[in-house]
């Protein structure tokens, strides 16, 4: 498969950096480690995907942030009703596809796997991406199947 300079560009530029781990206050007064490094490029990830994706003729992205938020120092856990969507909703041709991104070594929220059940019991494409390559391929899947 040739690459297009775009696409060169998302997987050459070198944007994936290891950060150390630190040490959080949650607002319930609970200290946690976070790798603040997952939490960066995973959506940094995000973003670079959902461009990607946009930039796709035909394709339309739209990109959910569905974590916590940041408060000073505090690190405040997003537990509304929508936790376990996917991060990424991907439109073709009329039709859905829901786009996960992981990091490698990383595995799903319950209840993020039970969104994807929700998803395969009604034929709802839904796929776990771990990096740009994952995305061709899913893109590519989509593009011969519908």
């Amino acid at each position: 498969m040739r690459l297009s300079q775009k696409e060169f560009d998302f997987i050459a530029n070198g944007k994936y950096k290891k950060k150390p781990a630190k040490k959080l206050e949650l607002v319930s007064g609970e200290t946690k480690t976070i790798r603040s490094k997952n939490i960066q490029l995973e959506k940094r990830n995000q973003k670079d995907f959902a461009e990607y994706i946009q930039y796709q003729p035909g394709f339309d992205c739209i990109r959910h942030d569905v974590k916590g938020v940041w408060i000073g120092h505090k690190y405040i856990p997003n537990h509304y009703p929508g936790a376990g969507f996917p991060d990424l909703e991907v439109f073709y041709k009329g039709r859905v596809f829901f786009i996960e991104v992981k990091l490698r070594g990383e595995k799903q929220k319950p209840k993020q796997i039970e969104f994807e059940e929700r998803c395969k019991r009604n034929k709802i494409p839904y796929k776990i991406c771990y990096d740009l390559n994952d995305v061709i391929v899913v893109i590519n899947w989509i593009r011969s199947s519908f």
